[in-house]
């Protein structure tokens, strides 16, 4: 609670003998716990250095295994330039990235290892407040004109899945699935077409909508 930071106050828990043995002196740091994929991107679109670099100057870094394996996401990504590989993209995409690399290392990102600079895309993810991965779904979306079913599937993705499967009607709950999903295999299709359906259902009255949730 707010008791001891904003005024003077005592905070009381209520939690097991079992949860207290378990417990650690000094909860783990936020940055061990987060995901590191959108503090890079913050960190190569607000010019503050190299990735490895900045990182390394907090009270509590992450581990080098971790920076390394973030910054591999994001270059699979095609979030930051790979500097291991030879890109073969056309003129129009070497002077796309190579504006970019430009503007990146003006900012003083390039000492030593820190090499890695903000692609195109890297640098349209950096400002939008999702995982890299639905980001990028979401800018695919609007390249490829499809904007609406990607924003509900990247709405769908942030929380658990709408489907409850009980243990003795697992088979019927997959049936239903396989239903809705008109055969087509993809999690993320089956998600939309749930949706659509839930919203079709919804125009027909509530009595209808409830059904079709069951």
């Amino acid at each position: 609670g707010r008791a001891g930071r904003v005024r003077p106050g005592v905070c009381y828990h209520l939690f097991p003998s079992t949860a207290l043995k378990k417990m650690l002196d000094q909860p783990i740091p936020e940055i061990h716990r987060a995901s590191l994929e959108s503090i890079c991107l913050r960190i190569k679109i607000l010019k503050l250095g190299g990735i490895r670099t900045f990182l390394s100057k907090a009270l509590e870094p992450p581990k080098k295994e971790a920076i390394d394996h973030v910054i591999r996401i994001l270059q699979a990504l095609n979030a930051l330039t790979d500097t291991n590989t030879t890109t073969t993209a056309d003129d129009s995409d070497h002077k796309s990235l190579a504006s970019a690399n430009d503007n990146a290392s003006k900012s003083g990102g390039g000492e030593g290892e820190d090499v890695e600079q903000l692609t195109p895309l890297g640098y349209h993810l950096a400002q939008l407040p999702v995982d890299a991965r639905i980001g990028k779904m979401m800018i695919y979306g609007c390249v490829f004109r499809c904007v609406d079913p990607c924003l509900t599937i990247a709405a769908s993705m942030a929380f658990r899945s709408p489907f409850a499967a009980p243990f003795d009607k697992r088979e019927e709950a997959d049936a239903l699935k396989r239903k809705i999903s008109n055969q087509n295999y993809s999690d993320h299709l089956t998600l939309l077409a749930a949706y659509n359906g839930w919203t079709n259902s919804l125009k027909r009255g509530k009595a209808e909508m409830r059904d079709y949730l069951r």
